[in-house]
């Protein structure tokens, strides 16, 4: 899964939970960046325009919808694992004790 690859299935995912959530997508925005001006322009710029998705917004979009950041990352690395037709087992790849070193 290249970067930019990531990055949407990020937005895609989040743009699901907060529909799950029963939230609309400018009420995520709203929650997500209370601090921006625009924070609907915002979101709507990452979500339709391709912008890159900084690491602090993903955390702060994470927060927004009282989901564990690192959790849901993992669960994206594990979504692209299982569609490319393999599974790491328990540990692989996950630190130097794992890589041979």
């Amino acid at each position: 899964m290249t970067p930019e690859d990531f990055e949407r299935a990020f937005i895609l995912r989040c743009e699901a939970l907060a529909q799950e959530r029963g939230l609309s997508q400018s009420e995520l925005a709203r929650r997500t960046w209370p601090h921006k001006g625009d924070p609907i322009k915002h979101w709507r710029t990452l979500r339709n325009q391709g912008a890159r998705l900084p690491m602090v917004d993903a955390f702060h979009l994470a927060g927004a919808l009282e989901v564990d950041f690192p959790a849901l990352c993992w669960g994206l690395q594990q979504q692209s694992t299982r569609i490319r037709g393999f599974a790491l087992s328990p540990g692989e790849g996950m630190g130097p004790a794992n890589q041979g070193g």
